[in-house]
């Protein structure tokens, strides 16, 4: 079989080679305090006249730190946000379960990684279907895989972003937080809300959810400038006044 190589390390040690225990990667002391600590941190509301870029599922940005942006993702129930931090900039993506399938998009993650890489994960937790689970083994695995070395500094992920809570008498599991951000000055990962969300917010969503596996970029790295570019669309009439009813509501609907 292929070699893999180990290059997926919590703080100084790599894990061993092979497919990725993640129970006992979220067991390991540093991954355990750091993911708590994240959780009870306090909410930062990016507000709508920062310089920002908002990543969606099945988007990717890749930023200079030099731009100046304050970079992140929210709505992440069960898909998992990967923030990869390096020396240059950084990138965000947000992985469900079809991105998850695409090498395309995964191999966005290995930008400007080639002197290895802090990676944060955000997002996943203990549904009840199990979905995130899923997510979660495959995303390490991958990361594991890559001969670039990356350094897991937050999983804040299953059973450290689960929260019960209550509905008409029945213990529902929860994700605790749902979006990140990160700033060129700070570079510092915190629990986020953005309070817009990016240009052409309701097609770019109509995409991830009806465009087949699409995926995009949001930043022109030439022209240091948001960008959405064109895509092949297919969505069918019923299909397109269902979303656009939906795309009405409010979030708390």
């Amino acid at each position: 079989g292929r070699e893999v190589a180990s290059m997926l390390f919590i703080g100084a040690n790599a894990l061993v080679p092979g497919e990725v225990d993640v129970d006992a990667v979220l067991r390991n002391p540093h991954v355990e305090s750091s993911a708590l600590a994240f959780a009870k941190a306090p909410l930062h509301v990016v507000p709508r006249e920062q310089k920002s870029i908002c990543v969606l599922q099945s988007e990717a940005a890749t930023v200079p730190w030099t731009a100046e942006v304050c970079l992140g993702s929210q709505d992440a129930t069960t898909c998992v946000i990967a923030i990869i931090v390096c020396q240059l900039g950084c990138t965000v993506l947000h992985f469900d379960e079809g991105t998850m399938e695409e090498t395309d998009y995964l191999e966005r993650a290995l930008r400007m990684a080639d002197g290895g890489a802090d990676l944060f994960l955000v997002g996943g937790y203990n549904d009840e279907r199990g979905t995130s689970a899923e997510i979660v083994q495959s995303l390490l695995s991958w990361f594991h895989e890559q001969k670039q070395r990356f350094t897991l500094s937050l999983a804040c992920l299953l059973s450290h972003n689960t929260r019960i809570t209550d509905i008409s008498g029945r213990q529902v599991p929860l994700p605790v937080v749902s979006g990140v951000c990160i700033t060129a000055g700070e570079r510092a990962v915190r629990p986020a809300r953005f309070e817009d969300r990016g240009p052409m917010i309701r097609e770019r969503s109509c995409r991830c959810m009806a465009s087949g596996g699409t995926t995009a970029d949001l930043f022109d790295a030439a022209a240091c400038e948001f960008t959405v570019e064109p895509w092949v669309f297919s969505l069918e009439a019923r299909m397109r006044k269902v979303f656009f009813s939906m795309s009405c509501l409010g979030d708390a609907a």
